[in-house]
């Protein structure tokens, strides 16, 4: 499984998101959000969990399209608790 999340915000976060390592994915999801913060969460989890059964190499980017909800704080809180293989 690859995630990669593409907003950061501040060098911290980026060092880290930088340091894992890349691989090539066989499926890539891309995911606009805008005002989505109450369904981050479950389109997530949801996405995640089809992808995982279809065993292949996949990531999931989402792209925060200026929402004015707290949406970039959860996948802020996504991205932390994903585990890099």
């Amino acid at each position: 499984m690859l995630n990669r999340f593409l907003e950061l915000p501040n060098k911290n976060f980026a060092g880290k998101f930088m340091a894992q390592k890349i691989k090539k994915c066989q499926i890539s999801i891309i995911a606009p959000v805008y005002n989505e913060s109450k369904n981050l969460s479950l389109f997530y989890e949801r996405t995640k969990n089809v992808l995982v059964k279809m065993k292949k190499t996949f990531e999931i980017i989402f792209i925060n399209d200026g929402s004015k909800d707290d949406s970039l704080e959860h996948l802020i809180n996504i991205h932390k608790n994903i585990p890099f293989k």
